[in-house]
């Protein structure tokens, strides 16, 4: 997010859509639009012992094998600062892959190979064709704000206009 942004900023990137946090010294020269809330879901196979619950506590996280992003990502970062601020021993949990794509973390999970956060609008395909299974977690979600950026007193070219323009009817249509 910081690079995209410093590339808005520098007239590199025209428009972004960015899930992680702007800093501030780079914000003020950035058009923040508030583009949709995504939330992260714990996905485990169909013929995971847990699948059959809906919801699970948060003692239960230490009893499962999590594959994830690796320790740089952002996503990796704020779900595991999410589940710190919800009193869960990050460091105490059983990470036995770490992956460099979301579409690995999933076929892993697929396979039972183990748990996963991953965001919900990855696994549209995998939850229609039901080839995973969402749990809750008691008392906690995991959201995060999207947003659109964009440099405000630059030109606005009919490319930029069309995407944008494209971006707000989306926008509409997940509201709706």
């Amino acid at each position: 997010t910081r690079i995209i942004a410093k590339n808005i900023i520098n007239r590199k990137i025209d428009i972004a859509v960015v899930g992680g946090e702007i800093p501030i010294q780079l914000k003020k020269h950035l058009f923040v639009e508030d583009f949709v809330e995504d939330e992260f879901s714990l996905i485990i196979s169909k013929s995971h012992p847990f699948s059959s619950k809906k919801k699970i506590t948060k003692d239960d996280l230490y009893n499962l094998n999590f594959i994830t992003l690796n320790s740089n990502s952002t996503i990796r970062k704020f779900i595991d600062n999410i589940l710190r601020q919800n009193n869960i021993e990050v460091n105490q949990l059983k990470i036995i892959m770490q992956l460099n794509s979301i579409e690995g973390i999933k076929t892993a999970v697929s396979l039972g190979l183990g748990a996963a956060f991953v965001s919900s609008s990855a696994i549209e395909k995998e939850t229609e064709l039901q080839t995973i299974e969402i749990i809750k977690i008691d008392q906690i979600r995991i959201t995060r704000r999207v947003s659109i950026i964009s440099k405000p007193d630059s030109y606005k070219s009919k490319a930029f206009q069309f995407f944008s323009n494209e971006l707000n009817k989306l926008k509409n249509n997940i509201e709706n």
